[in-house]
């Protein structure tokens, strides 16, 4: 039999070990259902993003364009949120689209989309194509990189006459004056050399038919990015109202630029 001391320490020795025992328990429960959670949560992130693997590459590379094939690889649904050049966003405007269906691309799905270069620069891609890095963001976070291989499509430059509108009147003295507005669309300053009615030089009309301003020997130089106007006077015994005749502009470089017009 034990002696009342013996008791009390043996008594002690039990509540301290049980209330030792139930505060671990307690408290390792808790924390190891925490970490698990947030373990879980991070394991779940982490496959998710690695689900998603896309191939991206250049297909057309303009100073003011560049077009890229993307396919995706991965196993999960693919969405492109924006894309970036050299880390420069932008969020003024749509500055791509997708050719040939939408943003999200499924598992083996590859699209197409162009990039408005000059949503983003002003001046468009002006140097070394290599000096260039596209970023493809996706809704997951995911970034995915395109950096071009050399070109010299970067360096070249053209023109792009647009013929934005086009009026003809009949004055008092039965003359016609057509007004043509140009606009150049492309990268390079256009010169108009030389105007054609119905295939025939303007010279071969003289003086019946001319210009305003007169082209002459310099010709009229629109620069890249600017509008002008051009005007084709013809005297009335050339051409009756009701007529329609082709003109043609033609640049320095050679491009042909015609519009149907019917006179007044």
């Amino acid at each position: 039999m034990l002696n009342k001391s013996a008791s009390i320490a043996i008594l002690l020795l039990v509540s301290v070990g049980v209330a030792f025992s139930t505060g671990y328990w307690s408290g390792t429960l808790v924390e190891n259902s925490q970490a698990n959670s947030d373990l879980d949560i991070r394991l779940r992130e982490l496959e998710s993003r690695l689900s998603e693997q896309l191939v991206v590459f250049t297909t057309s590379l303009e100073w003011d364009s560049v077009q890229f094939s993307i396919m995706n690889i991965g196993t999960t649904n693919v969405t492109i949120s924006e894309i970036q050049i050299n880390g420069l966003t932008n969020s003024s405007s749509p500055g791509w689209r997708v050719e040939n269906g939408d943003n999200i691309l499924l598992p083996g799905q590859g699209i197409s989309i162009t990039l408005n270069v000059l949503k983003y620069f002003s001046q468009g891609l002006t140097g070394d194509s290599e000096s260039y890095k596209f970023a493809f963001v996706t809704s997951k976070g995911n970034m995915y990189y395109c950096v071009p291989m050399p070109t010299d499509l970067l360096y070249t430059r053209f023109e792009k006459i647009e013929i934005i509108s086009v009026s003809a009147v009949k004055g008092s003295d039965g003359n016609f004056t057509i007004t043509i507005q140009l606009r150049n669309t492309g990268s390079a300053d256009a010169t108009i050399h030389s105007v054609m009615v119905n295939g025939k030089t303007l010279t071969e009309y003289t003086p019946a038919i001319t210009t305003n301003p007169v082209l002459g020997s310099t010709g009229l130089t629109i620069e890249a990015g600017g509008d002008d106007q051009l005007q084709v006077l013809i005297d009335g015994d050339v051409f009756m109202s009701g007529t329609t005749i082709e003109v043609k502009i033609h640049t320095a470089a050679g491009m042909d630029y015609p519009r149907l017009i019917t006179l007044p």
